[in-house]
């Protein structure tokens, strides 16, 4: 199963995405890989890109509106991608 297959059925799970409209945006997705402590979307910057981890894990940190924190999330994508296809 390629990449943007794995995607596709994931979409399809989380989002009831049909394939028609996954098809709209298939040549929107890009791969990009990013090493431990690489940073997806900077503090203070407008998270412009929407992301889909397909190998390992992805740890998030929300602040609340007074800069109180941080809560930590982290999921193991391995497990959410199986979940899904």
């Amino acid at each position: 199963m390629t990449d943007i297959d794995t995607l596709r059925g994931a979409l399809a799970h989380f989002a009831q995405m049909d394939e028609e409209s996954f098809n709209l945006s298939k040549d929107c997705w890009r791969i990009r890989t990013y090493k431990k402590g690489d940073i997806y979307n900077p503090v203070g910057s407008i998270c412009r890109y929407l992301g889909f981890t397909m190998e390992g894990y992805f740890r998030a940190y929300l602040f609340d509106k007074h800069g109180f924190g941080p809560k930590h999330i982290a999921k193991a994508c391995r497990e959410l991608a199986r979940a899904t296809t």
